[in-house]
């Protein structure tokens, strides 16, 4: 908890790479990452893979690069909340906060205000959104870019359930990104 961090994160080995943690089981309290974070796996502004029970209250700043990328934890099977982004990210799958949210994930009350820019697909909130996933009261204002039909305001693929949430519709042409952009569930 309370933990910082405003130096750059590079992983030269492909393996993951975090703002504060590659990978974490735990909990993860009020951390903040100014710095960026670039690899060639998955890489999140304050955690690469996220397999414990809760991520609260984080900020991150910083740019975020990667293969899989998110500005707080590309993979999430726990709680994410009272989080936010501020920075861009870029992948091949990019996520505002989440890029793969698991089944039982939940994120809520978190907003991202940067970029997300998918090379293949993304989503403003959470690119992918998981059977029995939720992502409820988020809100995303960062431009969203994906390959066509792949972008979503606040998923780019929603499984699971998406609910209370709001998105900016992207100021890039053609003005009219959805909330999900393949919406199998409610």
């Amino acid at each position: 908890s309370d933990c910082s961090n405003s130096g750059a994160v590079v992983s030269v080995s492909g393996e993951d790479a975090g703002g504060i943690a590659a990978t974490a089981q735990g909990r993860l309290y009020r951390c903040i990452n100014r710095g960026s974070v670039e690899g060639a796996a998955r890489c999140g502004g304050i955690t690469g893979d996220h397999a414990g029970e809760r991520i609260e209250g984080c900020l991150k700043h910083g740019d975020i690069s990667g293969t899989y990328a998110a500005g707080i934890a590309v993979n999430a099977q726990g709680l994410v909340v009272n989080s936010l982004n501020h920075g861009q990210v870029f992948g091949l799958y990019a996520g505002g906060i989440v890029e793969d949210l698991y089944e039982n994930g939940v994120v809520r009350n978190c907003a991202n205000h940067g970029e997300s820019l998918g090379f293949s697909s993304a989503g403003g909130v959470v690119r992918y959104v998981e059977t029995g996933a939720l992502l409820e009261n988020c809100f995303s204002a960062g431009t969203v870019m994906g390959e066509a039909g792949k972008a979503g305001g606040l998923a780019y693929r929603n499984e699971g359930v998406v609910t209370g949430s709001y998105w900016k519709v992207t100021g890039v042409e053609p003005f009219n990104t959805p909330a999900v952009a393949s919406n199998y569930a409610t």
